[in-house]
């Protein structure tokens, strides 16, 4: 299976991007599995393109927002 390019947003405190990654994975569960596991701590945001993948609290998942896109998150 081919990967595909997503983006790692770490939040701050009041939901600032403060740091942000390029990675590589095969899918969605697995994207958001990698940044489980190397930033478990990281209140954070998985973005694939235009589309909202995941939002984690550092404590897991606060929202799963999978085919949303930033259209749709700005209503």
């Amino acid at each position: 299976m081919s990967s595909q390019t997503y983006r790692y947003y770490g939040l701050d405190g009041v939901g600032h991007p403060h740091l942000a990654e390029w990675f590589d994975a095969e899918n969605d569960e697995k994207a958001v599995g990698l940044i489980e596991q190397l930033h478990p701590d990281e209140r954070c945001e998985i973005w694939q393109g235009a589309r909202l993948v995941a939002k984690l609290s550092g404590l897991g998942r606060i929202e799963n927002v999978r085919n949303r896109s930033k259209a749709d998150l700005s209503r």
